[in-house]
C-alpha cells in the first residue's frame, strides 16, 4: 500500500516501482507484477532498482521449474559434467535463497565450459548479480571469480 501511495504522487519513482514489483512477487501476485512491468517505460525498466526487481522475478520463475535441490545434487554426483543439471541446481539453489551456492555452481559451470548453451551460465550469473545489486558482497566476489576464469 505504501508503494502504491508513493507512486500516486510520483509514478516514475524507481524505488517505489521496484518495491511494488517485489511486494507482488512476495504475496504470490506474479501476474500483477508482470502487468506492472509491461506498462513501464524503457527508461524506468532500465533503472538499477527496477532492473534488479525484474531480474529477481525472472529468477524466481525459473527456479520454480528447475527441480528439487537434493535430487539435482544426487544426479550431479553421478555425472559432474552434466552441465544442464549443474545449471538447474544453481537455479534451484537461488530460488531456495542460497545465492552464494548458486553463484558457485554457475562459476564452476563457466570454468568447465564457457560456451555451453550459448554462455547460459555466464548470462545467469549476470541476472543474479543484477538481482542482488552491484554492491552486494556476493556480487563482488562472484564477479571476481568469473573474471579470473574468463581472463586467465
Amino acid at each position: 500500500a505504501l508503494y502504491t501511495e508513493i507512486l500516486a504522487h510520483d509514478a516514475t519513482n524507481p524505488k517505489a516501482v521496484a518495491g511494488l514489483i517485489r511486494s507482488c512477487m512476495a504475496s504470490g501476485e506474479a501476474a500483477n507484477a508482470e502487468e506492472l512491468i509491461e506498462g513501464l517505460t524503457p527508461e524506468l525498466k532500465s533503472s538499477p532498482e527496477v532492473a534488479a526487481a525484474i531480474s529477481a522475478m525472472e529468477l524466481a520463475a525459473e527456479s520454480t521449474a528447475s527441480g528439487d535441490v537434493a535430487e539435482l545434487r544426487q544426479k550431479l554426483a553421478g555425472n559432474e559434467n552434466d552441465h544442464q543439471t549443474r545449471f538447474d541446481l544453481a537455479t534451484a539453489l537461488y530460488g531456495n535463497g542460497d545465492a552464494e551456492s548458486a553463484i558457485g555452481e554457475l562459476v564452476e559451470l563457466v570454468r568447465r565450459d564457457q560456451q555451453w548453451n550459448d554462455e547460459a551460465a555466464r548470462k545467469q550469473l549476470v541476472k543474479i548479480f543484477v538481482a542482488l545489486g552491484h554492491s552486494d558482497p556476493l556480487t563482488v566476489a562472484g564477479r571476481q571469480q568469473l573474471s579470473t576464469i574468463l581472463f586467465s
